[in-house]
């Protein structure tokens, strides 16, 4: 007895242990054309492999594998069972996956229209795809998303959003912005991202014939969520906290401060400043000018002279901005949506907060809040009432690298803004320190 179950068990491990080698070809259901790169694996075991350009695939599996699974990009995964196909050389037909297309509708401002039946250029972007960004302001959101949107940062730091490029030289380059089918005339860094359902563009000259000479700079027609009809009590809450780190001004090339108190030392050498050292209006001179112009009057000697201008070489302004204007920036993102439909009557109401802080603690504050009612009065008219509250605050923040100067436009290496203790030091910039 002992022997036959250990006869039985040798058998077993035997078959476990041993390989079977695997050939074949896979191409299309219909065309029977050979298909590149489908996925072969055992469905027990670790073995896996790629077709190549013929369709062909040479696998070896255990003994005691019973199926192989073939998968590929756009086709429907199939199951092939290995009983009976020792030796054989086995061809599988995969067959295309096939997929119904939602229809999209697209909002005008008037009336929303399939998109088969859309004349001229438009596009939109829907809910899911807006909030894979976590910007507060929703023109950042649409730059990185939006087909034919444009964001121009101007000198003055204002952004331009346009449609489709630039349309006018001195003339407005404003699209028009349609909220819930009004136009709107506010400043859409107001408009709270997450209350927003979806947003369609109108790009080319078939707007004009909805909204007339407004559409010549394109439309932006925003649509806000809105309850649907008997719909249970809906709660949604989205918060985002997002963290960037100060910039690095490493990477900013500039001379060296030792450079560049050398290249004053022969400057100041050949008589280079002396017309702004004698000057009646007493303008201001760079701390490496001021103290040679000391010792050169006698007033410091010349080892106090090199001991200060060896200080003022091992100082670099990239770091001074890093350490006192630059900081971690983080920004808060908080919002609640409720909504309630029933046969004729349904409501929505938002809270948003948003608590914005810079690299250079400039902060952004954002408070919103929504309310719409909606009566359907019977099948064919419908009314609406809604408010919609923003409070927003911002203020100032430290100066950005380069913006300290001296005298006009002077960025000087070694500027220092504060001591060894951390006190401020003053910085100046129009007349002479010692004046």
């Amino acid at each position: 007895m002992k022997k036959t179950l250990f006869m039985a068990a040798l058998v077993l491990s035997a078959a476990a242990f041993s390989q079977q080698a695997l050939t074949g070809t896979v191409v299309e259901e219909g065309s029977r054309l050979p298909l590149k790169g489908v996925i072969v694996s055992g469905q027990s075991s670790a073995a896996v492999t790629l077709t190549d350009a013929n369709g062909m695939f040479s696998l070896s599996v255990p003994g005691a594998e019973t199926e192989l699974i073939l998968s590929a990009a756009g086709f429907e995964t199939q199951r092939v069972s290995l009983e009976g196909q020792a030796g054989k050389m086995l061809t599988v037909a995969l067959s295309p996956r096939t997929a119904e297309i939602e229809a999209v509708a697209l909002s005008t401002g008037y009336q929303k229209i399939p998109r088969d039946r859309v004349t001229g250029a438009f596009s939109s972007v829907n809910r899911d795809l807006l909030s894979k960004q976590v910007s507060t302001n929703i023109m950042d959101r649409l730059a990185a998303i939006a087909n034919g949107i444009l964001i121009d940062r101007a000198v003055d730091g204002s952004p331009q959003l346009m449609v489709r490029g630039l349309s006018t030289m001195q003339g407005p380059r404003n699209p028009l912005i349609v909220l819930d089918d009004f136009p709107y005339e506010g400043d859409l860094r107001s408009i709270n991202p997450d209350i927003v359902e979806n947003i369609t563009f109108l790009k080319d000259a078939a707007a004009s014939s909805i909204w007339g000479a407004r559409a010549a700079n394109g439309v932006i027609v925003i649509t806000t969520k809105k309850p649907g009809a008997s719909q249970p009590l809906r709660v949604e809450f989205t918060a985002s906290t997002t963290l960037t780190d100060r910039p690095d001004l490493d990477y900013i090339r500039q001379m060296s401060s030792a450079d560049f108190v050398e290249v004053e030392k022969q400057l100041f050498a050949h008589g280079f400043y002396d017309s702004d050292i004698t000057a009646p209006n007493h303008p201001v001179l760079t701390p490496a000018v001021d103290v040679l112009n000391q010792q050169r009057e006698g007033l410091i000697t010349a080892g106090e002279a090199q001991r200060q201008l060896e200080l003022l070489k091992r100082i670099d302004v990239r770091g001074q901005y890093r350490k006192y204007m630059y900081s971690p920036a983080q920004n808060l993102q908080y919002a609640l949506n409720i909504s309630e439909g029933g046969p004729r009557f349904s409501w929505i109401a938002g809270l948003g907060y948003d608590d914005n802080t810079g690299n250079l603690a400039e902060r952004y504050g954002r408070k919103n809040f929504r309310l719409q009612n909606t009566w359907r009065i019977s099948d064919r008219l419908t009314g609406s009432a809604e408010v919609i509250y923003t409070n927003t605050t911002e203020r100032s923040g430290r100066k950005p690298y380069g913006s300290v100067t001296m005298k006009g436009n002077w960025n000087i290496p070694y500027m220092q803004f504060a001591d060894e203790a951390g006190n401020p030091l003053a910085v100046f910039s129009s007349y002479s320190q010692r004046y």
